[in-house]
């Protein structure tokens, strides 16, 4: 047989030769891809970083815009519950006012008719110490029915009535709707 290098023929060492220029070939290709490949991952990583730089910035951005509108917000509630303080107290300060402004009147209109009362008692008790006619004071002037005393007898029944008359206070009507106010 063909005497070659470890009994090979010559079509082996061709065979070999061309095997290895190949893998010499190919080892050159795939170093060549590999620095491809080498310099497209770096910008990858480079395009993955500024991509996450960019992502954090627009998060920050947002965080700050919510920040500043969460801000805006408190003040105004803020604001408004001072408001609503404000507008409580004067609803509360009002009412109070116009509540003591009432008991005023009430009082003053029962100041009123206790005076009437009280001088139509004292007119009457004048004019029966003077000896005045009864008869006359109650039918001329009408005196205590415009106060809401009436007489506990009729007014012909007695011409000159023993001095210890009893008088009731009975309230008018008038008086009556004064007071359920």
């Amino acid at each position: 047989m063909g005497g070659g290098v470890g009994g090979r023929g010559g079509d082996d060492v061709y065979a070999a030769a061309e095997e290895f220029a190949w893998l010499t070939a190919e080892e050159g290709r795939a170093r060549m891809e590999r620095e491809r490949a080498k310099v497209a991952l770096r910008e990858a990583e480079e395009a993955m970083r500024r991509t996450q730089a960019e992502c954090m910035d627009a998060v920050r951005r947002r965080y700050h815009e919510e920040q500043v509108w969460q801000d805006k917000w408190r003040v105004l509630e803020t604001y408004g519950t001072w408001l609503l303080i404000g507008l409580n107290s004067a609803i509360f300060l009002g009412g109070q006012a116009l509540y003591s402004h009432r008991e005023d009147q009430k009082l003053k209109a029962i100041a009123s008719v206790i005076n009437e009362r009280t001088e139509a008692l004292v007119m009457r008790l004048n004019y029966d110490a003077n000896g005045g006619d009864r008869t006359d004071l109650l039918n001329s002037s009408n005196v205590l029915s415009g106060v809401g005393l009436e007489p506990s007898y009729e007014v012909g029944e007695f011409v000159n009535p023993p001095a210890e008359v009893d008088l009731h206070i009975v309230p008018s009507d008038d008086h009556a709707k004064k007071t359920s106010l």
